[in-house]
């Protein structure tokens, strides 16, 4: 396997905090356990990984990244950018910018803001927002009919303003612990947005 995507494979990057759920939303996506995942407080992935699956007769590239905007790790952010588009040549189709959704905080908020300083405003053209972490949301505020455009309408006013202008309404909620037909159903969801 050639170390660069062909034009014709659907490439996606997948970026985010340390424990936002990246590595688990990657191996939801290939119904495989392909990244480790962990719920540690320091990053899992040290470096961007690469991992191909044909699906339904297209090929699927997804890169992992490690948490680029955590200020506790060791990580080169600079070098690990440069491997991370250098993995995807000639760029990703889709960015999954992840979040834990019950800790949407400031600080997830500067991350996204670093993120767009450091790729251009225009990347967020290509990105989708998912809010990882929805089973724990769920969980915790006892939601069994939970309506996700209340919880939207219940953030603060600039976390709205950054889904609406900044992603454009591109946004969805993710539960990794869903499985069978559930778990089909919502990543066909999330590659339809």
């Amino acid at each position: 396997m050639s170390d660069h995507c062909e034009s014709e494979d659907i490439k996606l990057l997948i970026t985010g905090k340390t424990g936002s759920g990246k590595s688990s939303l990657a191996n939801v996506l290939f119904k495989d356990r392909v990244f480790k995942a962990s719920c540690q407080l320091t990053s899992v992935t040290k470096t961007c990984q690469r991992y191909s699956k044909i699906i339904h007769g297209t090929r699927f590239v997804v890169i992992d990244t490690p948490g680029f905007f955590d200020t506790n790790n060791d990580i080169d952010i600079d070098s690990e950018m440069a491997n991370c588009i250098e993995l995807c040549i000639p760029g990703p189709h889709i960015i999954l910018n992840v979040v834990g959704i019950g800790r949407f905080t400031q600080e997830d908020f500067d991350a996204i803001k670093c993120f767009t300083d450091k790729f251009g405003n225009n990347v967020n053209k290509y990105c989708l927002l998912v809010l990882t972490r929805f089973d724990d949301y769920k969980r915790d505020n006892n939601a069994t009919d939970f309506d996700f455009n209340s919880f939207i309408s219940e953030l603060p006013l600039g976390y709205q303003s950054l889904l609406r202008n900044t992603f454009e309404d591109r946004y969805i909620p993710f539960d990794n612990t869903l499985s069978g037909s559930s778990s089909d159903d919502q990543v066909t969801l999330l590659m339809q947005k």
